[in-house]
């Protein structure tokens, strides 16, 4: 691709690689854990959604885009979010048993509510980040507010309550897989959007700012 040709964005590819992404999970979850197909509409909207964020904010960031600068902005973010439960675990004590989650069946409404504070500076900490970190301008700091708050609120929230919930008893053995299959996630989209775009986005073709300006 040459700088004559029409810049295309990536976010489609990003679109699509976050609804890959949670079929995929959705397959995995079902093998290991439980069947969630009941729920597969609206995780491929969030998927959809983050997938596009990310595609967004990596792209204002990086020009041209590459292989490694890619892996290092979905490892970034993949590491911010389980730190989000390692400060969770740090400066909250447990009320609530693992058990006692595990049968209510639902989203521990009541314990986000709780950690909220720490989930919303969790989101100007993750955006300020790669903001200082690969450009500080107003649009990348945009995208990236907008790409770490879809992040941490579709999947961050459990992540968030960590600290709150007593994990006596065998039940860091559920956290570890909850965190495990919060990574597979991160590593999925990242795969599938290099993939998905490794022939057009990844072979060096221009940025928004190289693209040709039609009168």
């Amino acid at each position: 691709m040459t700088d004559s040709q029409e810049y295309r964005s990536p976010v489609p590819g990003g679109v699509a690689a976050g609804v890959v992404t949670v079929l995929g999970f959705t397959v995995l979850h079902q093998l290991l854990i439980s069947d969630i197909w009941f729920s597969v509409v609206p995780m491929s909207v969030a998927g959809a959604a983050c997938g596009a964020s990310l595609a967004w904010s990596y792209t204002l960031q990086f020009r041209p885009a590459t292989v490694s600068t890619w892996w290092g902005f979905v490892t970034m973010h993949t590491v911010l979010l389980l730190g989000l439960g390692g400060v969770s675990v740090a400066l909250f004590d447990p009320v609530v048993p693992m058990a006692a989650l595990v049968a209510a069946n639902e989203p521990p409404s009541e314990l986000i509510g709780q950690a909220m504070p720490l989930t919303l500076a969790f989101i100007v900490a993750v955006a300020a980040i790669p903001s200082l970190l690969w450009g500080r301008t107003l649009p990348k700091l945009v995208a990236n507010t907008v790409t770490s708050a879809l992040l941490i609120l579709l999947l961050g929230l459990n992540v968030s309550v960590l600290g709150l919930v007593d994990m006596s008893s065998g039940s860091p053995l559920v956290v570890l897989e909850f965190l495990a299959l919060l990574v597979v996630i991160m590593i999925g989209y990242g795969t599938a959007f290099y993939l998905i775009e490794r022939r057009r986005f990844f072979a060096g073709g221009p940025g928004p700012e190289s693209a040709p300006r039609h009168r």
